[in-house]
């Protein structure tokens, strides 16, 4: 009898735990790592700017950065799971000079000035509104725009592009799936656990393949946090045309700092080509 006891409550406690963990709050946790103060701007580094707000379609205000620049051709910057837009300062001054593109930095719900809380689906929307945001300026061609995603923004890109076709795509530092992620962490658990661990998929390397856009993708040879054969999973998976650029002694989305004018001659040579 109490061993029956044991297993019982040992079956419980089994139950509450996928619950807790389905319930999403270990996902946020541990996916999303958003800083709310932003406390540099654009110029800071040097850069004209123009301060925007945008309107998700389920109402949340998002805050962003329009840097305007001297060819037609226009950036939608998909940041990471990290920060906010103030972390990416440099790398849109230097991005910026070497490209002379226009530039929209924005952050998602939850980061920086924009309200609301971080979900997968909540990001999809915040995508849309931007590129919706993009194709609403005079300013700005809207079928010159190309979508720019660093690590979790990259499947924002690709499930945006799914929908509108980009220009072009560049994704720096892609993972395939938020479960081939958890399954990296925890590599001891079987691989139908991580489908279940992570609700939110992030499914890049099964969304890819409807993407018709050319593709750049770079990677970080180094990177520990999502590893280089990650990217050569989404390569393998996207249509051509498509390219990589691995970017020796580079971690995780510092190929900008790392590779220096190799990584934006790269991007200069895959905006030029289109």
């Amino acid at each position: 009898m109490p061993e029956l006891i044991g297993i019982a409550g040992a079956g419980v406690a089994l139950a509450l735990a996928l619950l807790f963990v389905r319930s999403g709050f270990l996902e946020r946790r541990f996916s999303y790592a958003p800083a709310r103060e932003v406390e540099y701007s654009p110029s800071d580094v040097g850069l004209a700017y123009e301060e925007v707000w945008m309107e998700s379609a389920d109402g949340v205000p998002l805050h962003g950065w329009f840097v305007p620049g001297k060819r037609d051709v226009t950036f939608l910057w998909l940041h990471g799971n990290g920060g906010n837009i103030a972390y990416h300062l440099e790398h849109l001054r230097d991005l910026h000079a070497h490209l002379g593109v226009n530039v929209l930095l924005f952050d998602y719900r939850g980061f920086g000035r924009s309200s609301g809380t971080p979900a997968e689906k909540g990001l999809y929307r915040d995508a849309a509104a931007a590129l919706r945001y993009l194709k609403g300026r005079p300013d700005v061609q809207p079928d010159r725009i190309v979508y720019f995603g660093q690590s979790l923004g990259t499947a924002l890109a690709v499930e945006l592009a799914t929908h509108e076709a980009p220009l072009g795509l560049v994704l720096e530092a892609p993972f395939p799936s938020g479960p081939y992620m958890a399954h990296r962490m925890l590599p001891f658990l079987p691989m139908w656990f991580h489908r279940y661990l992570v609700p939110n998929r992030f499914d890049t390397a099964a969304r890819i393949g409807r993407v018709k856009a050319p593709l750049l993708i770079v990677h970080g040879e180094l990177d520990t946090t999502v590893p280089h054969e990650a990217g050569r999973v989404v390569l393998d998976a996207a249509n051509e045309p498509k390219e990589m650029l691995s970017v020796p002694h580079a971690a995780h989305v510092d190929a900008h700092a790392v590779g220096g004018s190799a990584y934006y001659d790269a991007l200069l040579r895959f905006v030029d080509g289109l």
